[in-house]
């Protein structure tokens, strides 16, 4: 969850108005939504997770993709 919001930071102000954060696994997507509440909400096609994707449609221009959560990474 902690690298989706540095990978988030990193954006400049207009970038972070058109990124969509997406999950591989909808549990990853679940501790971004619940742990970091500073970033837009994450989304994952995994399981019945793909049902509470944002609603208002906007202009998508990039995506922070997280594939797996890492306790120590080298």
């Amino acid at each position: 969850a902690y690298l989706a919001r540095d990978a988030f930071t990193l954006l400049d102000e207009t970038e972070k108005e058109h990124v969509f954060i997406m999950c591989r696994e909808y549990g990853h997507a679940g501790a971004i939504n619940y742990y970091i509440r500073s970033i837009p909400a994450a989304g994952s096609f995994n399981a019945d997770y793909r049902n509470w994707f944002p609603k208002q449609p906007y202009e998508l221009k990039g995506i922070i993709w997280v594939d797996r959560l890492y306790e120590n990474m080298e």
